[in-house]
């Protein structure tokens, strides 16, 4: 439970440093100004990608397909877009607990 803790402050310490958690990287990701988050979400997949190969040729973890599941995917996708579109992508979760943390929650608000 405290390495999960210790991983949750060093993500979130990264999301502040990087400035991913503001309002302009945000809304400049909708808009295509600013690609910064869309870089960082391609580097951590690429780094996932060397990881999980890294512990599939160590022995630590195995890999396997598993069966797709088209309806399974359509409604994860749908339940996944609707809660884009609520959040409205201002608020999303690690924005929104990153402006909570931050005291700028009000501030963004009020825009």
């Amino acid at each position: 439970m405290m390495l999960i803790l210790l991983f949750g402050f060093l993500f979130g310490a990264f999301l502040q440093h990087a400035n991913l958690n503001k309002y302009n990287t945000i809304a400049g990701m909708a808009t295509l100004e600013n690609l910064t988050v869309a870089k960082t979400i391609a580097f951590a997949i690429g780094l996932g990608a060397i990881l999980i190969n890294l512990e599939i040729s160590l022995g630590f973890a195995s890999y396997h397909v598993k069966p797709l599941l088209l309806g399974g995917v359509i409604l994860g996708g749908i339940i996944f877009g609707a809660g884009m579109a609520v959040s409205s992508l201002v608020f999303a979760v690690f924005v929104f607990g990153g402006l909570l943390v931050t005291g700028r929650l009000f501030y963004t608000a009020q825009r």
